[in-house]
């Protein structure tokens, strides 16, 4: 707790230091950063230990090779730090939304920066301390020390579940605040104004994906509430949140962000290129300029006054819907859940018609019979149980799309209306 209060003080704090400062707190923290991933993990070693890799300013940071998803994903341990015992880290993966997997370890303490972040956003947009909190998402958190006293309350509803249960629980839990993923808000607020439930809050939160202009005005009109946009990922955890004129803040202070070029060197503001991530809170596990998989550009001040940089996305497709044989659709988030399936290097899953998916995935070691049966039972539970048949095939790479990102779920089937 008191790391996160002690971050979130920081945050408050540093918000409001004009561009000028808030770059000379980004290069000390990243300069310490780098001079511990040199020390203490075999990759950073090795890869900073190169003459053309002496970095002394921000300025230099270019001379520092990107870090991919394969090379976490390839040698996992390599970038461990020894600074910490291996039994006192924590395990996760990331999320699975690019379809490649890989395995992440930070301590306790450092999973207080996202928390801190999230709060921070929270309170910027006005948010109150006894707000309850509803959320939609894959996993649950045990409540903190203030939340068991009634500070900042959280209740979670499966992301898997039926859009009518989840929107009757939200009715009788009545949060002043909901959060998930656009694609699963989405069609809770079609079915909010069809139905003339007039369900309203004080706020929505979505991140996770993109949140298109059309589903942003259906999800704040449905629901009678402004709704902000995060940007982030299981690597870096939140980089950037919406205040409330409308841009996305690049969290300046803790997370490093940079738009390279296809030969890694960072563009002018205002032109797009991949987005590299060094999160400066992470030393357990360093990761330092990590390709996200993302195409964005560095935009202007805000009018809001803060000196954090703003972050513009690239526009594109809301994340694909499935549609299931009785006609229903549903979030392509109802059955992407295969982060912790050992076995496979990539994903992705193909909707070629009603009741047919085809899970293509690049092997490894370790699937076998019941890792695919495993995956069988998940995406037909995320089907709500509607008869579907699971195919699998082997490949040796999957393609990706015009963005970078491998496109995780992707639906042939048409429903009658999309937004």
């Amino acid at each position: 707790m008191l790391g996160t209060a002690l971050a979130l003080f920081e945050m408050k704090r540093n918000q409001w230091r004009s561009p000028h400062d808030l770059r000379e707190i980004s290069e000390k923290k990243m300069l310490a950063l780098l001079a511990h991933a040199k020390g203490t993990t075999s990759f950073y070693k090795t890869r900073l230990s190169l003459p053309a890799a002496a970095v002394r300013s921000l300025d230099d940071l270019p001379s520092v090779p990107t870090t991919s998803k394969a090379d976490v994903r390839d040698q996992p341990a390599s970038f461990i730090s020894s600074a910490f015992p291996q039994s006192s880290l924590r395990q996760t993966h990331t999320s699975g939304s690019t379809g490649v997997q890989v395995p992440l370890y930070f301590t306790e303490s450092e999973s207080s920066y996202g928390i801190a972040l999230e709060t921070h956003q929270l309170t910027e947009c006005g948010a109150g301390p006894f707000d309850l909190q509803a959320r939609i998402t894959h996993y649950e958190s045990a409540p903190n020390l203030l939340q068991r006293f009634g500070v900042f309350r959280c209740s979670y509803l499966p992301v898997q579940g039926e859009e009518s249960d989840n929107l009757r629980a939200l009715s009788l839990m009545r949060p002043g605040i909901v959060i998930s993923y656009p694609s699963i808000l989405l069609p809770l607020a079609r079915i909010n104004q069809s139905e003339k439930r007039n369900l309203k809050f004080k706020m929505a939160l979505a991140g996770g994906e993109l949140l298109a202009p059309s589903a942003r005005q259906a999800i704040s009109s449905s629901f009678s509430c402004p709704i902000y946009d995060r940007y982030g990922s299981m690597e870096s955890s939140w980089a950037a949140w919406e205040c409330k004129d409308g841009s996305l803040h690049i969290q300046d202070d803790w997370v490093y962000l940079e738009i390279l070029d296809k030969q890694g060197v960072p563009v002018k503001d205002g032109r797009e290129g991949s987005i590299a991530l060094t999160p400066l809170w992470r030393k357990a596990m360093p990761l330092i300029r990590y390709q996200s998989g993302d195409i964005g550009a560095i935009g202007g001040r805000c009018r809001c006054g803060r000196g954090l940089r703003t972050l513009k996305l690239r526009a594109g497709r809301e994340d694909d819907v499935i549609v299931l044989p009785s006609g229903r659709i549903r979030s392509a988030r109802s059955i992407n859940l295969m982060d912790d399936i050992r076995g496979i290097l990539a994903y992705q899953i193909v909707q070629e018609s009603p009741g047919l998916f085809i899970f293509r995935y690049v092997p490894g070691t370790g699937l076998g019979e019941q890792g695919k049966s495993e995956i069988q039972r998940r995406i037909g539970h995320g089907c709500l149980g509607e008869k579907v048949q699971v195919e699998f095939v082997s490949l040796d790479s999957i393609p990706r799309g015009r963005t970078g990102k491998l496109r995780t779920v992707i639906s042939k089937v048409r429903p009658d209306a999309r937004v």
